[in-house]
């Protein structure tokens, strides 16, 4: 029996007169915010792990947590609301987390961040007046295992936390300057060569999301008596609404497919197909077809 391999998702087609122009169209960002984790590691354990069950010490990892995770709850919830907000506006990039946005998408960012900011500096001053009483209870809290130690100075813990949003304009041929001679054309052909990989990827990152939304419709209608929330019908009005502005690319096949999902599921009534077992299964038949239509761009629809 020879083993099924899944097929690689078929390249987006990028033409270079885009990427000549996008510098115009889009731009990068970046969202970096570091955090005290409330977390230490703690050797004196792992020692007695180690002895009293007769094993070496890396067998043993240990962490002790030097504040309930309820009070670090705040800041972390601002942070994971931002990150989520960004990467419903923007696209994949690079793996080091930039991410690429249409520029009429700017503004909108704009306002976004700085209110995300505000309610950070809030969340992290107020964390940071109820540090002295936070670690006196968890002199209680901890018995012999607190470790005064263990815990962040006043101004270290202020330094720990960070927030970093970051724009950047698309690199391009043209902005190269610097003559190197022979090299000079082959340096230029590398960057768009580039930036074209680069978009490439942020395309097939929007078809995925379009086919996530799809096939989570697609699992909910197939279960008998599906009980969802009206959320998964508006999750795909919202992203079919502002796929058109994302796709920077212009990929002609993934705003027809955009239509597709917009005239056959976004417009759907989720109290109707709650109620009516025939709306469910035309619905998944819909969804399955769009599915399998979507799957080589892809990579399978994993």
């Amino acid at each position: 029996m020879t083993k099924k391999t899944q097929k690689k998702p078929i390249a987006v087609a990028v033409a270079s007169v885009q990427v000549d122009t996008l510098k115009d169209r889009a731009m990068l960002v970046s969202l970096s915010i570091g955090y005290w984790n409330g977390k230490v590691k703690d050797d004196s354990v792992v020692d007695e792990l180690s002895t009293s069950h007769g094993t070496d010490k890396d067998v043993h990892d240990y962490s002790r947590r030097l504040v309930k995770a309820e009070a670090l709850k705040e800041f972390k919830g601002v942070r994971s609301r931002a990150r989520s907000f960004l990467k419903d506006q923007t696209s994949r990039w690079l793996d080091d987390g930039t991410r690429i946005m249409a520029a009429p998408l700017f503004l909108k960012m704009m306002e976004k961040m700085h209110t995300f900011k505000i309610e950070w500096d809030n969340s992290v001053a107020e964390f940071v007046r109820k540090f002295p009483s936070l670690k006196a209870e968890e002199k209680k809290r901890q018995g012999s295992l607190y470790n005064e130690g263990d815990y962040p100075t006043a101004d270290s813990l202020r330094r720990k936390f960070s927030w970093e949003f970051r724009t950047f304009p698309i690199p391009s041929k043209e902005d190269w300057r610097i003559d190197l001679g022979d090299k000079t054309n082959e340096v230029k052909a590398q960057i768009d060569a580039a930036v074209i990989e680069a978009l490439q990827l942020a395309t097939r990152d929007l078809w995925t999301r379009l086919h996530e939304v799809v096939k989570k419709l697609a699992e909910k209608m197939a279960e008998a008596d599906a009980t969802f929330r009206d959320s998964i019908i508006g999750n795909i009005q919202e992203l079919v609404a502002i796929l058109p502005t994302m796709n920077v690319a212009n990929d002609p096949k993934l705003e027809d497919m955009r239509r597709q999902v917009e005239e056959q599921l976004a417009k759907l009534n989720p109290e109707e197909l709650r109620d009516d077992p025939k709306a469910r299964k035309k619905t998944k038949d819909a969804a399955d077809k769009l599915l399998a239509a979507m799957a080589s761009y892809v990579g399978g629809g994993k």
